[in-house]
């Protein structure tokens, strides 16, 4: 293997570790129980709620459940993998709603409660390019990569010293 290609392997390497997303489940649960644990992450617009078992961390996959927020029931769609998304705007205008989760799995119902800290609202998107501001950046990323890679492929080996072979 030559020394341009470990490069552009360790690039491109390097670039999958960037790009991927931290799993739900490595930040702290909005709510648990001795049977469930459940994740909230959040986007500008839906709150995805990831219901878990406890014991094996498997998704719940059940038709019955229920969020409401500060006492007002919200729409909850299954999404078939243990998701369960929520519009954002139905959370209201508080930074940190309590949201009450009722989940009925295996022949039970439990209602789970927690506090979602919201961080405030991200700027729209301004300039030209709008929201594709990162997708521009990975591609010059992983263009000034190739070039790299390819410009030290074609560089010409040492020349030997007149004496004999190199050392």
């Amino acid at each position: 293997m030559t020394a341009a290609s470990r490069l552009l392997l360790a690039s491109v390497l390097w670039l999958v570790s960037l790009a991927g997303v931290a799993a739900p489940a490595d930040q702290a649960p909005l709510a648990q129980s001795a049977l469930l644990t459940i994740h909230a992450s959040v986007t500008q617009e839906w709150l995805t709620l990831h219901i878990q078992r406890r014991d094996n961390q498997n998704p719940v996959i059940s038709k019955d459940v229920t969020v409401s927020v500060a006492g007002h029931p919200a729409p909850v769609s299954a999404q078939g993998n243990g998701a369960y998304t929520i519009p954002l705007r139905q959370l209201g205008t508080s930074s940190e709603p309590v949201l009450d989760i009722i989940v009925g799995h295996d022949g039970i119902r439990e209602i789970l409660s927690g506090k979602l800290a919201l961080a405030a609202a991200p700027a729209a998107p301004s300039g030209v390019l709008g929201g594709h501001t990162q997708i521009l950046w990975w591609v010059v990323n992983i263009t000034v990569v190739f070039v790299a890679a390819i410009l030290l492929s074609r560089r010409k080996p040492a020349d030997k010293e007149p004496d004999g072979p190199p050392k």
